[in-house]
């Protein structure tokens, strides 16, 4: 038991209500008249009488109190670390963003447009290509698309259930292999599997898309 609680059952344990101390008695009387203790020393220090009578309503105030105050501090405790924790998701949430856009800053190609006789993108990630129309002069002049490219049996028509382009069988995996070629995105259109073909569109270059806004651009 701690000495608190000691002192808490000291006074609980004592005669409850109000002591006094009677200017026609050398002690302490409850509030009812009962003795609960004579002075046996001559000339009695009166101060003293009055501390020992008045601490039987001081010591439970006090005990309140300090129990009051002992529940505040927990609460601040409690509410200090919920902001703790919330200050820590902030500071995850943030390290999440800033990751994302290195992450993003180190896919951009530090030159920017990437020749495709110096290699493709992984399949089916989206990029911007430039691509112009072969033998068409008049639109000739190269145009930006987004599109994805499909590298030699990189893909099967089970990869791509709506495809509709030429393929090639595979006897020994029993399988179709999707033509490999780019094929521009479309959001629009059934049928996202337009072919940018060699000899009719040819597609020069490729860039990976911007990166993500910063936090602040965004806001």
């Amino acid at each position: 038991m701690s000495r608190i609680n000691e002192i808490r059952a000291r006074c609980e344990a004592a005669t409850p209500g109000e002591w006094r101390t009677p200017p026609t008695f050398s002690g302490i009387c409850s509030q009812s008249g009962d003795i609960l203790a004579i002075n046996r020393i001559v000339n009695p220090h009166a101060a003293d009488m009055i501390f020992i009578a008045y601490a039987r309503e001081d010591i439970p105030f006090l005990l309140d109190e300090l129990a009051t105050k002992d529940a505040e501090l927990q609460r601040y405790k409690q509410l200090e670390a919920e902001s703790a924790l919330a200050n820590a998701q902030t500071v995850v949430t943030d390290m999440a963003i800033k990751a994302l856009q290195e992450k993003s800053d180190r896919e951009r190609p530090s030159g920017g447009w990437v020749s495709v006789d110096d290699g493709v993108p992984e399949a089916e990630r989206i990029v911007l290509v430039v691509a112009k129309y072969a033998n068409c002069p008049t639109f000739g002049v190269p145009f930006v698309s987004m599109a994805a490219h499909v590298g030699y049996h990189e893909r099967t028509t089970e990869d791509w259930p709506n495809y509709e382009g030429d393929t090639e069988y595979d006897e020994e995996n029993d399988c179709y292999w999707v033509r490999p070629c780019w094929y521009e995105v479309n959001i629009v259109d059934d049928n996202p599997n337009w072919e940018l073909c060699e000899g009719e569109i040819t597609v020069t270059h490729w860039m990976l898309p911007p990166g993500l806004p910063r936090k602040e651009e965004a806001e």
